[in-house]
């Protein structure tokens, strides 16, 4: 089941489900997670190491040598297996 109330980071960030901010009741999972069964091009499929990345790959918000637009947005969590304990040395595409 995901946590509702998630402890917030260094006080910065409100809690996940936090009522006195409204859309934080409609952007926040109520459900249980769904387990999904991986098939073969999960199990299979490319697998991309430390030696395929550059450098300028960590940041997004640099596209062709000039600046991204839009508002820049901070994503953190992380990656955890279906026993709950975290998968090192994970990929995200965004």
């Amino acid at each position: 089941m995901i946590p509702i109330g998630n402890a917030t980071v260094d006080g910065t960030f409100a809690p996940l489900h936090f009522p006195e901010y409204r859309t934080t009741v409609l952007r926040n999972p109520s459900n249980d997670l769904l387990m999904v069964p991986q098939r073969l091009g999960e199990l299979s499929g490319p697998v991309f190491g430390a030696a395929d990345l550059r450098g300028e790959d960590n940041d997004l918000t640099k596209v062709n040598g000039g600046e991204a637009i839009g508002q820049r947005i901070f994503v953190h969590g992380r990656i955890t297996g279906e026993d709950g304990r975290p998968v090192p040395e994970t990929l995200i595409e965004v």
